[in-house]
C-alpha cells in the first residue's frame, strides 16, 4: 500500500529539477533599478536580437526553431523531434526544458522563428513554459526576423505554485519548518488556489499522476490514443510511478541520445562520442556504420546523402533525408544500434504481396514456398474459409518503393517494407490503415520502384487506352497520393516502366495480342486518359502488358484463367501501328479460359502464380512448353473446379531464392 499523497499539489512534477524556482521582484532582492530607459531599452534589442539568431539557426533543422534564455543569461535553442514515428517532441517544450535543466536558472525570455503566422503554443509546451520559467516572457518572428508579436506575454504566461516536494504531514513528522514545507505563494487573480490532480492505470500494477484537462502523466507519458482508467481518488493497493513522484530521474532526450551513441561506438569505434549533437555522424562514421550492419548492399559511391538513403532502404525505422543526412533522430539510433546488431534489417529477397477483395495486404517471403513442377496444386499463402477472396498480388523486395495505382485513377507510394509481413494464415492489414484511401477506392495495380533506369511509366486500361507519362513525374508523390490517369468510365489493367527504347505488348482476354514500338504512344502528362493501344472486338478487353527490349532475345509467356500457358518467342510477334487488332496469342476455349496477362520471361527465371483459393504455386519458367502463337499451352496449375487464376508474376534472376 502507497503512502497517503495530497491532492493539492503534494507531489513534485518530475519535469521540475528539484531547484526552486523563486519569483523576486528587484525591490525584494534590494537591487538599484537603474532610471536610464534607453540604455534599459537597448538591452532588451540585444537580447532579443542574440535570441533570434539562435533560434533561427536552429529551424534551418526544423520548421520551428526555439531559443529560451535564463536569469543568468544562458541560452539554450531547439527544433522539433520525433521518437520513432509516434511522439513529437515540440521545439518549444525542448528549449525552454534544456535551457532550465542546464542552469537549474528560471527561464525568462523565449524566441520562435516560424513562417506559420497562426503558430500558437499547444497547452503541454505552455505548461512546460510555467513550469521552468518566472513569468517568461515568449515572442514569435519569421525566418526574415520581421512580423515579431507576442506569443505569451507575461502578464498570460500560466503560473502555478512550486508543489512541495513532500505532504504537509510528513514535513511535520520530519521536523521541518511547515510553512516552509508547504508553498504559500498568492495564486495569480482569476486561477484556482489548487490544481487538481488525477490518478491514472493502465494495465501494470502501478498508478500514475496527471492534471486534469491535460493529456500527459507527470512521468512525461504521452496518452493520446491510450486506453487507461482514471480516478480522483489515490489507489489503495498500488504503488505509484517513481518517476511520477520524482524517486526516479527521466532523462532527458539528449541524455538519451549521448548513451545510444555510447552503444553504437562500442560496436563501430569509428564513431566518436565527444560532438556536441549525438544524432550527428560523419561521413566515415556513417560508412563504418553502414559496413557494420550484417546484410549485403549493392555496390554505389558513398556519400552522406547515398549511404542515409541506403539505411532507410534497409533498417526499419530509419527515414531518408536529402536535407540533412548526417543527423539522425532518438528513435532512428535506436533502429540503428538494432540493426547492427542483426534486429530490423529490411530483407533483400523477393516477397509476395497479395490483396484481397475486401481492400486487406500483406506480404510473404517466396522462401516459404517451395519450388515445384508445373502441374501441381500449390501451396496455401492466404487463409480458408475467410470468405475474402485474394485479387491481386505481385513480386517486390522489401526494401524498394512500391506504387499502388487504385481505381479511382490515383497512384500512392510507400515503401515495400511498410507493408506487413504476416504468416500464410493472416488474412491481411486494411489498406485504409497504410494509406489514405477514398471510400470506396480500392488498388487495382501494383509496381516496385527497383534500382533500374527508368525513363516512362507505361499505363493501359481495359478499353485498350495506353499512354506514356515521364518517371520523374512519380518522384515526389504526397503521403495523401497524386493523380496519375483519367480514367473516366473505363478500368485501370496494368503499368509498366519503360525506358525510352522499348516494344509494348498489350494483350486482351479473348487471346489477342498487339506489339509496337513504344515511340507511337508520344509523352503525356498524369492527368491525361491516352491514346488508342488496340482495337478490341465487342465484349473484349485488355488483361495486361508487357515490354520487350527489341536488342535481345527474349520470349512472352502467357497464361489463362484455367490454370492454362505457354511460351512463344518474342520473334513471334511482329511489330504493328498502335490501334489494331493484332494477332492471335493463344487459343481461347472452354478448356484454357481467358487470357489473364502477358509478360516478358527468360528460361533463367521462376514463375509464381496465385489462385482464387488462395493457392500458391511457384515454377520455373524453363518447366513450360515452349510453342508458338495460337496454341493451346500446357497445364500450370491444376485448379478446383471452382478456381480460377486471379494473378501471377516474375521472379527475376538477380533476386531467385534458393
Amino acid at each position: 500500500m502507497s503512502k497517503q499523497i495530497q491532492t493539492t499539489i503534494g507531489i513534485r512534477n518530475a519535469l521540475r529539477t528539484t531547484g526552486k524556482v523563486r519569483q523576486l521582484t528587484p525591490e525584494q532582492l534590494e537591487i538599484p533599478i537603474d532610471g536610464d530607459d534607453k540604455d534599459e531599452e537597448q538591452s532588451d534589442i540585444d537580447i532579443w536580437g542574440e535570441l533570434y539568431e539562435w533560434a533561427r539557426t536552429a529551424a534551418e533543422v526544423g520548421e520551428v526553431g526555439v531559443a529560451a534564455r535564463t536569469e543568468d543569461g544562458h541560452i539554450s535553442s531547439a527544433f522539433p523531434i520525433r521518437e520513432g514515428r509516434s511522439h513529437e517532441i515540440h521545439a518549444l517544450e525542448l528549449a525552454v526544458w534544456k535551457a532550465y535543466s542546464e542552469r537549474e536558472v528560471p527561464v525568462t525570455e523565449v524566441a520562435i522563428v516560424t513562417d506559420n503566422r497562426d503558430f500558437s503554443p499547444c497547452g503541454r509546451c505552455r505548461q512546460v513554459v510555467s513550469d521552468y520559467s518566472s513569468g517568461a516572457e515568449v515572442r514569435s518572428a519569421d525566418r526574415q526576423g520581421d512580423n515579431w508579436h507576442h506569443v505569451l506575454p507575461e502578464e498570460e504566461t500560466p503560473q502555478r505554485p512550486e508543489p512541495s516536494t513532500v505532504p504537509a504531514e510528513e514535513a511535520i513528522e520530519d521536523g521541518s519548518d511547515t510553512e516552509e514545507s508547504v508553498n504559500t505563494d498568492t495564486t495569480p487573480e482569476g486561477q484556482s488556489e489548487q490544481l487538481e490532480v488525477e490518478y491514472i492505470r493502465f494495465e501494470t500494477p502501478v498508478y500514475h499522476y496527471k492534471y486534469k484537462d491535460l493529456h500527459t502523466t507527470f512521468c512525461n507519458r504521452d496518452l493520446k490514443g491510450l486506453e487507461f482508467r482514471r480516478s480522483n481518488q489515490e489507489p489503495d493497493l498500488l504503488d505509484p510511478c517513481k518517476s511520477c513522484t520524482g524517486e526516479s530521474r527521466v532523462q532527458t532526450i539528449e541524455e538519451q541520445m549521448e548513451d545510444l551513441r555510447s552503444e553504437i561506438r562500442e560496436q563501430v569505434p569509428e564513431v566518436t562520442v565527444d560532438g556536441l549533437d549525438p544524432g550527428h555522424f560523419d561521413a566515415e562514421e556513417l560508412g563504418a556504420i553502414l559496413d557494420a550492419i550484417p546484410t549485403e548492399f549493392h555496390k554505389f559511391e558513398r556519400s552522406p546523402e547515398t549511404i542515409r538513403f541506403k539505411l532507410s532502404r534497409a533498417v526499419e525505422e530509419i527515414n531518408d533525408s536529402e536535407t540533412a543526412p548526417k543527423s539522425f533522430e532518438k528513435g532512428e539510433m535506436e533502429a540503428m544500434l538494432a540493426a547492427i546488431e542483426g534486429v530490423g534489417i529490411v530483407p533483400r529477397s523477393p516477397h509476395l504481396f497479395v490483396i484481397t477483395e475486401s481492400n486487406k495486404m500483406k506480404r510473404v517471403s517466396l522462401s516459404e514456398f517451395q519450388t515445384q513442377g508445373r502441374g501441381g496444386k500449390g501451396t496455401r499463402v492466404t487463409p480458408a474459409g475467410e470468405g475474402d477472396e485474394p485479387t491481386s498480388m505481385f513480386v517486390a523486395i522489401p526494401r524498394d518503393h512500391v506504387l499502388l495505382f487504385t481505381d479511382h485513377g490515383n497512384v500512392y507510394k510507400l515503401n515495400g517494407c511498410e507493408i506487413p509481413h504476416m504468416t500464410t494464415s493472416e488474412g491481411g492489414t486494411p489498406l485504409t490503415e497504410i494509406i489514405p484511401l477514398d471510400e470506396g477506392e480500392s488498388v487495382e495495380v501494383a509496381i516496385p520502384m527497383t534500382d533500374d533506369d527508368h525513363e516512362f511509366l507505361a499505363i493501359v486500361t481495359r478499353k485498350g487506352y495506353i499512354k506514356r507519362t515521364k518517371a520523374e513525374e512519380f518522384d515526389n508523390i504526397l503521403s495523401t497520393g497524386i493523380i496519375a490517369i483519367d480514367l473516366e468510365d473505363d478500368e485501370l489493367r496494368d503499368v509498366k516502366w519503360t525506358d525510352g527504347n522499348s516494344d509494348i505488348i498489350i494483350g486482351s482476354r479473348g487471346g489477342q495480342t498487339i506489339r509496337f514500338d513504344e515511340s507511337q504512344v508520344r509523352p503525356m502528362g498524369r492527368t491525361a486518359r491516352g491514346v488508342k493501344g488496340i482495337d478490341l472486338t465487342s465484349g473484349d478487353g485488355v488483361t495486361g502488358m508487357s515490354v520487350i527490349d527489341p536488342e535481345e532475345e527474349s520470349q512472352i509467356l502467357s497464361v489463362t484463367k484455367n490454370g492454362y500457358g505457354k511460351r512463344t518467342d518474342a520473334d513471334d510477334y511482329r511489330p504493328q501501328s498502335r490501334g489494331g487488332r493484332g494477332l492471335k496469342d493463344i487459343a481461347i476455349d472452354e478448356r484454357n479460359g481467358s487470357l489473364v496477362d502477358v509478360e516478358t520471361v527468360t528460361e533463367e527465371e521462376h514463375l509464381v502464380v496465385l489462385n482464387s483459393d488462395g493457392h500458391l504455386i511457384h515454377t520455373p519458367v524453363s518447366g513450360i512448353s515452349s510453342m508458338g502463337r495460337n496454341t493451346k499451352g500446357v497445364i500450370i496449375m491444376n485448379l478446383n473446379d471452382d478456381d480460377s487464376v486471379i494473378g501471377w508474376d516474375i521472379v527475376p534472376v538477380s533476386t531467385e531464392v534458393s
